[in-house]
């Protein structure tokens, strides 16, 4: 689904599915062709620095 929603436009969605994605299974990752993607790229880097931050322990 995050793919559909960086297509057309709907960043926070898209941003959303990647975090649930994340949540379910922390070692999920982007292919490396698809890292660079100028749409999905930078949301999926967004959405997983947000679920890192929140799984962080204060220390």
């Amino acid at each position: 689904m995050a793919f559909s929603y960086c297509v057309t436009s709907r960043k926070k969605l898209c941003r959303l599915q990647f975090e649930k994605a994340l949540k379910l299974d922390p070692a999920f990752d982007l292919a490396p062709g698809e890292k660079g993607h100028p749409l999905w790229g930078p949301v999926f880097n967004q959405a997983k620095k947000a679920v890192t931050a929140k799984t962080k322990k204060p220390a």
